[in-house]
């Protein structure tokens, strides 16, 4: 998908969509390669959403920079997006010839302009680039832009996610859970004084190396760097909180940027009366022994529903 618009009033809504298996090459196969699944330019006070959207599979192929094989979002001069509930798996960079640089492999956004972009319940896992370099996530935000990213959980790739704020800015992150990473987990840039980046209530572990910062070092608080949170099953992708977790009402529910309404999994926000740090709230208490195991769906079936062997379960 391709779409570059603009204008006060105009929206463009994608919902409950997938893009997968979709590759963009520039002309020639020579030059830079961005949009594998959608290329997404918006100025001028047009409003973009993004809701229960997947990109799957997604390749870009190109000689220069390489940038969002899933998704490659400009927003500039007064634009807004939001990206919610959303899925970023297996897309990837692949350079027809030498080293492109590569950022934001799953999702790249560009923010300038007095724009805004949201990004909030996202899983971005796996995205890896041909050249083993790159991460999964990156936003540039500079001139004015605002970028807030909540909720958001990164794994599996080279680095997970890239942030470079420079100018007039805002930038939060509240609530992220960056693990297992190769080489870096976290590489944040702050150019300068005038960049106002927050970085609140999250996870860095496992990583490659956990957080690496360039330059200023941004605002942070109630975060677990390079600690064990005690993840309930990483090897099968289970990055909730098993009981015991030092992040379990550990955070602030005062970030800089405020709480979420949900969790990256679509789930209360603060339980206890207190957030817990990363992207997911609340331990796994009822399945934590894997006596439970199989199933488990089907324990809130209702009528029209199906017992634990396939019969209706209420007769």
């Amino acid at each position: 998908m391709f779409v570059s618009a603009s204008g006060i009033g105009n929206t463009l809504e994608v919902f409950d969509s997938i893009f997968a298996g979709n590759t963009a090459r520039p002309p020639g196969g020579v030059g830079q390669a961005n949009g594998g699944g959608a290329s997404v330019r918006i100025n001028g006070g047009l409003n973009a959403t993004f809701k229960g959207v997947t990109f799957d599979g997604n390749t870009i192929e190109g000689t220069a920079s390489e940038q969002g094989a899933g998704l490659f979002l400009v927003v500039d001069n007064d634009g807004t997006a939001e990206i919610q509930n959303a899925h970023f798996s297996s897309n990837q960079a692949v350079a027809s010839t030498g080293g492109p640089l590569v950022a934001g492999i799953g999702l790249y956004v560009y923010a300038g302009g007095t724009s805004v972009v949201e990004v909030d319940q996202v899983t971005i896992v796996d995205n890896l680039s041909q050249t083993g370099g790159g991460s999964q996530f990156f936003a540039w935000v500079l001139n004015y832009g605002w970028v807030d990213v909540r909720d958001l959980l990164t794994t599996g790739g080279h680095t997970g996610a890239g942030v470079s704020a420079s100018g007039d800015t805002s930038v939060a992150l509240t609530n992220l859970t960056v693990t297992d990473n190769a080489t870096t987990g976290l590489y944040v840039s702050r150019e300068d004084l005038t960049a106002d980046l927050s970085f609140d209530n999250s996870i860095l572990y496992g990583n490659g190396v956990d957080l690496y910062v360039a330059n200023l070092t941004p605002a942070a608080s109630n975060n677990l760097v390079g600690v064990n949170p005690g993840f309930v099953d990483p090897a099968a992708g289970n990055y909730r909180l098993a009981p015991g977790s030092p992040a379990e009402n550990a955070g602030t529910n005062s970030p800089a940027a405020g709480l979420g309404t949900a969790d990256c999994g679509g789930g209360v926000r603060v339980i206890d009366g207190v957030v817990d740090i990363g992207a997911f709230e609340g331990v796994d208490l009822i399945f934590s022994d894997t006596f439970e195991w199989q199933h488990t769906n089907r324990w809130s079936d209702t009528v029209g529903g199906t017992d634990c062997i396939g019969a209706p379960a209420v007769p």
